[in-house]
């Protein structure tokens, strides 16, 4: 295509140049002598072969020129195509390794997609894995905000009915020691009484008459003595019972805050009975006083031995006020030491912990071992009702009853063997053939609640005991 175009300039410079040639001889011909001119014209005229090839050389220079033009252009135009040729060939070479390093690097990175696919898919299930243990974590987070708000709840409650109690006992402590400080006086005006009863005269008949009125007073005293005695028992009995009973209802407080208004109001009397025994011991002595004043040497010897009586009297009351002392200081020692930690309950001479949290058969023992305890060892059916009455419905708890040991030999944590039982219909049975080896306390709406043999790794809630 290159070529013909070419050819076509070089035909059509050709004709130019002739053209121009033609019209260069016309131009110069007006100028040549007029002899000259028409000599030329008539020797043209005359021999037009020299003419023809005049023109035909002319052409043929022409045409040379063009040849050798049209030859270097192409030597030119080649060596351009070859230079280009070569630069296409260093491109290509340049390309071809371009591609190797592309498809080295798509290799590499197909490697690193499948990887991060893998990756991914791997994350996926992590991620899944760890939102359903958030989803767990979180059911859990909610159940041990509400026991801790329960729990919470049961503080302050035992927290306002200690209060109590030790204001209660603050009183009790404060009646006791104006009993005492009353008693010391009274010791006081008897030590007078004896050293003034040395120095009295009266007549044998007043004295003897006046032994026999004191004698009636000191059994009136005894009697008020003895059912001091008895009050302050009850006031043991009832102490002991408020005891046992202030971790029960809301009901059951009700009733032992009754019954310490009622111990407020025995001790509000044994207040006034002991008033009036000072005032009949301030009658006393003035009548002892009148005595004395009538006692008379005679009988002097006979009042000494009286007066060792009374003594030894005195000295046994002294005796039964520190036994009673005692008896004070044993029970308040028994009431420190049958208080139950808090977030425990009260019943009897044991305290239960509902655990919050579920753990296996074996977990749940080292739970409880490490807090000083064992799982619970339930042998009554008041503790059945207890135990029912601390879970809501259709809960299942680990109790301290297994047969790891031997198969069909049932014991409980602290190695007695088992005579009492609350199995439910058709239990202990191995359901299916599974290795059920602990037993679960199972709640019920309504009554004790039953037992059921269970796989001691199942994770489930438990009981401690203490």
């Amino acid at each position: 295509m290159k070529d013909a175009k070419m050819a076509v300039k070089y035909q059509a410079s050709t004709v130019t140049n002739f053209e121009c040639d033609n019209s260069k001889i016309d131009y110069k011909q007006p100028f040549l002598d007029g002899s000259k001119l028409r000599n030329s014209v008539h020797a043209l005229r005359n021999n037009p072969i020299r003419v023809a090839t005049l023109c035909l050389a002319l052409l043929c220079a022409l045409l040379l020129a063009g040849i050798i033009g049209q030859s270097v252009h192409y030597q030119k135009v080649e060596q351009d195509q070859q230079n280009k040729l070569t630069t296409m060939s260093k491109a290509k070479e340049d390309l071809q390794d371009q591609l190797k390093v592309e498809q080295r690097q798509k290799r590499d990175l197909e490697t690193i997609r499948n990887d991060l696919e893998m990756t991914n898919n791997y994350f996926l299930r992590r991620k899944d894995q760890l939102q359903t243990n958030n989803n767990l974590l979180t059911e859990e987070k909610k159940q041990l905000q509400l026991s801790q708000s329960q729990l919470q709840a049961s503080h302050d409650g035992f927290k306002k009915e200690v209060e109590q109690l030790k204001a209660s006992i603050d009183q009790l402590q404060t009646t006791k020691n104006a009993l005492f400080k009353d008693k010391d006086l009274l010791q006081m005006q008897f030590d007078l009484v004896l050293k003034r009863k040395n120095e009295l005269h009266v007549s044998y008949d007043s004295v003897t008459k006046e032994r026999d009125n004191l004698q009636d007073v000191f059994h009136n005293v005894s009697r008020t003595k003895g059912e001091l005695r008895t009050s302050y028992m009850k006031l043991i009995e009832e102490v002991e019972h408020l005891q046992e009973r202030h971790n029960f209802t809301a009901y059951e407080k009700d009733e032992a805050a009754s019954s310490h208004q009622n111990l407020l109001d025995e001790v509000l009397k044994l207040k006034e009975e002991c008033d009036t025994l000072k005032i009949q011991e301030d009658l006393l002595t003035q009548k002892f006083g009148k005595a004395m004043s009538n006692y008379t040497e005679f009988e002097c010897n006979n009042q000494t031995k009286e007066r060792e009586r009374l003594q030894k009297m005195n000295e046994d009351l002294t005796e039964e006020r520190s036994l009673l002392q005692i008896g004070v200081d044993s029970l308040n020692a028994t009431l420190d030491k049958t208080a139950c930690k808090m977030g425990w309950r009260k019943f009897e001479s044991s305290c239960f912990f509902t655990s919050v949290v579920k753990k296996t058969w074996t977990l749940a023992r080292e739970y409880c071992q490490n807090k000083g305890a064992e799982l619970a060892i339930i042998t009554s059916q008041e503790e059945m009702r207890f135990v029912n009455g601390l879970y809501g419905s259709n809960q299942e708890l680990w109790i301290g009853l297994t047969d790891q040991g031997v198969e069909g030999k049932w014991e409980w944590v602290d190695g007695t063997p088992m005579t009492t039982t609350f199995w439910g219909n058709g239990q202990p049975n191995s359901h299916s053939g599974r290795n059920q080896d602990c037993v679960e306390f199972w709640h019920q709406a309504s009554g004790k609640g039953k037992w059921n043999d269970e796989n001691c790794k199942i994770v489930q809630y438990f009981i401690c005991e203490i």
